[in-house]
């Protein structure tokens, strides 16, 4: 608990600078974005800065656990009186991660908070927060040998609008839109549409449930249509908090951070302080790149006003669960080889 409370404190007191030199960045970016950008595009461009303030306050508190805890990296003052207090394989970085974890989490909330304030005194937020309801197929190509496509989603929400944006491709010399009629549940929702490409809005008057979508082509159609993973979506009727959105948004930079500490648990024994934190720092900037982690998702849905809770985020948190787990378990294994 010492050793929890210990890192805490120092975590909290070395992240207090970047803190603030993260806040005068930031509002500078969403000034900037204010004057050159239209309203729309500034919306989504101000939501994507939000890995500004969450990324330097993810890579201050690796070098802040390495400051806070000799024992993350060989070599350093007071490490042989420590390692005579801590008798675990990990230690004692297990506790002063949590310590820097919970830290963090504090500066990523009050950073999260102070962006949303931003976002709105600049002017930059037009649209409320409404849930993603997507739909998905196994035949997504929509051409004469497969005049329908079937989509489906599992979700019990109202849908006040769907959303469609179709990949158009010629298969010959005709470049004529395409002809769509669109189908929810089996009751007609919009008669014949005219597509080549771009985005799609029906509106769904009055709001209801969809489980499945049926998008017909007809036979004097030039361009075939393909719709893609995330092409067909519905907008739900019911609107969120923006700074409940904002706040989820930027604490999905825990994942990363915490896989990064538990990287640099596995090579405490081994690595000097300087190679400890590149080791940490490369894993939170390889994991956000490759989407590893839900961070990059979470914020892109911020970014779009699409409720985070409802976006299919359980494939990236499951990654990021098991790659933290197999890294405790391989510093643990090591810690207790060096014990025998």
């Amino acid at each position: 608990m010492k050793t929890f409370q210990h890192c805490f404190a120092i975590t909290t007191r070395l992240t207090a600078g970047p803190f603030i030199v993260a806040v005068v960045m930031v509002c500078t970016c969403l000034l900037l974005t204010r004057h050159d950008e239209s309203s729309t595009e500034a919306e989504h461009l101000a939501g994507l800065w939000l890995h500004l303030p969450a990324f330097l306050l993810s890579a201050t508190c690796l070098g802040a656990a390495l400051e806070a805890w000799p024992l993350y990296s060989r070599g350093r003052s007071g490490e042989g009186l420590l390692l005579r207090l801590q008798r675990g394989p990990l230690a004692g970085c297990g506790a002063a991660a949590s310590g820097t974890l919970a830290a963090l989490a504090i500066s990523l909330l009050l950073a999260g908070g102070v962006f949303q304030w931003m976002v709105h005194s600049f002017d930059l937020v037009h649209q409320p927060v409404h849930a993603r309801i997507a739909f998905a197929t196994d035949h997504p190509l929509l051409d004469n040998r497969n005049p329908t496509v079937t989509l489906s989603t599992a979700s019990q929400l109202s849908i006040k609008s769907l959303r469609l944006r179709p990949a158009g491709y010629l298969a010959s010399d005709d470049i004529s839109a395409a002809r769509i009629r669109v189908r929810a549940d089996g009751s007609d929702v919009e008669e014949w549409l005219s597509v080549i490409g771009g985005e799609v809005i029906i509106e769904l008057k009055p709001p209801r449930p969809v489980q499945q979508l049926s998008i017909e082509r007809h036979p004097d159609s030039g361009v075939l249509l393909m719709f893609l993973e995330g092409s067909v979506w519905g907008q739900s009727d019911r609107t969120y908090g923006g700074l409940a959105n904002c706040l989820l948004a930027i604490l999905s930079y825990l994942m990363p951070t915490a896989l990064a500490l538990a990287v640099m648990a596995v090579g405490h024994r081994y690595l000097a302080l300087p190679v400890g934190f590149a080791a940490g720092f490369a894993t939170l900037c390889l994991s956000s790149l490759v989407e590893l982690t839900p961070n990059n998702a979470a914020v892109r849905a911020f970014a779009r006003g699409q409720w985070i809770l409802t976006e299919d985020l359980s494939g990236a948190v499951a990654a990021s669960c098991t790659a933290i787990g197999l890294a405790l378990l391989l510093a643990y294994l090591i810690g207790k080889l060096n014990r025998t």
